[in-house]
């Protein structure tokens, strides 16, 4: 990292570490090649907080920027949410659509980084961009471990 590490966590299993930083960065370390960290990037801000969850397959990183992202043991941005006082905003990276509950104050421009556009705006003119309340948040094969 080329700032303050500000958390660190191993995987279920011991193999992997995951560090958070004040660099904007979250890296992956295998212990047995230290000078090859995966480096997972997509924050606007120092980042938090790192944690694995219980298979080792998923990373979860909180940011100053506001987000919390959700990333495949690859490196790969899977999800970004981002709450707001009264509600919530997410979206997939890997096909833009998005959901969000209660009230977002603009958290979808926030976690898109895209023009504000109120909420529903688009519906119209990108037919299937929100997620269906119904409809799963991740793709069934993301929800396995990748092996």
């Amino acid at each position: 990292h080329s700032n303050y590490v500000l958390s660190v966590a191993w995987n279920h299993d011991g193999s992997r570490i995951a560090s958070a930083s004040a660099d904007k960065t979250v890296r992956i370390w295998d212990p047995s090649d230290p000078q090859h960290p995966l480096l997972l990037q997509g924050h606007s801000s120092a980042v938090n907080s790192v944690a694995w969850n219980h298979d080792g397959s998923r990373i979860a990183s909180a940011s100053r920027d506001g987000t919390v992202r959700i990333w495949d043991a690859a490196g790969t941005c899977l999800a970004v949410l981002a709450p707001a006082p009264a509600g919530w905003a997410a979206y997939r990276p890997s096909d833009g659509r998005y959901r969000c509950g209660g009230d977002v104050g603009g958290r979808v421009y926030h976690a898109a980084g895209l023009c504000r556009f109120e909420l529903g705006e688009l519906d119209p003119l990108l037919p299937g961009l929100r997620l269906r309340d119904d409809e799963a948040w991740l793709e069934p094969g993301e929800l396995r471990a990748k092996g």
